[in-house]
């Protein structure tokens, strides 16, 4: 009997260990274009899941106001262009893998000449208070809001996901599209889904491969 109770105990403690584990089923990995699951050491585009020659391409940077560097964020004025390719990090990752729920850092890769920032993370301005539009630009500026980006599955979109930028009150805003007088498309976030930028992650590195 004494035996029997010294083996059981171990596997008491193991299911007890296991169950608080974080989950990484398949349902909640994030994945990419091509089905392959999206990682952390990876190259991709942010693109949008519908895509027309006039309703905006993928994530890139440019210049606005002052700026003497590209240091807004933007949806490419090309409907069929991919915009630039976006590393993820995360101190609380729980998988090498990008899950739903997960919350990240975006950045661009490499530097950018006309500053001496790095790395370029995406980092988001209240330059609105009262509309409550978060702007988002390239690591550079002071008044920016603490958080981070996290993504889910769009509802009402298979294959689709929201990318949200949440405080560290856990107050999160969904993606979107602000047209500015310049006609520049502004990626910002909003407290409304209504017309929030439904979302695919296509792999940098393999298009290239799949091309060469």
């Amino acid at each position: 009997m004494k035996m029997c109770t010294t083996t059981l105990f171990p596997l008491f403690l193991l299911c007890v260990f296991t169950s608080y584990l974080p989950s990484t089923s398949a349902d909640g990995m994030v994945v990419d274009t091509k089905g392959e699951n999206v990682t952390y050491w990876g190259q991709y585009y942010i693109i949008p899941l519908e895509r027309d020659p006039f309703s905006g391409g993928g994530a890139d940077i440019t210049t606005t106001g002052n700026e003497t560097c590209p240091l807004t964020v933007i949806q490419s004025y090309n409907g069929f262009s991919d915009g630039q390719p976006l590393r993820f990090s995360s101190d609380y990752r729980r998988s090498p893998f990008l899950l739903e729920g997960d919350y990240f850092d975006i950045r661009l890769p490499g530097y950018l000449s006309c500053t001496t920032v790095f790395p370029l993370k995406w980092t988001v301005l209240a330059e609105d208070v009262e509309s409550g539009v978060l702007y988002v630009k390239i690591k550079g500026y002071d008044n920016t809001i603490d958080g981070f980006f996290k993504t889910k599955s769009d509802p009402d979109h298979k294959g689709g996901y929201n990318l949200f930028f949440c405080d560290y009150d856990d107050e999160c805003s969904y993606l979107t599209v602000k047209v500015d007088d310049d006609k520049s498309r502004l990626l910002v976030f909003t407290k409304s889904d209504k017309n929030r930028l439904v979302i695919q992650f296509k792999n940098s590195k393999r298009e290239l491969k799949a091309t060469a």
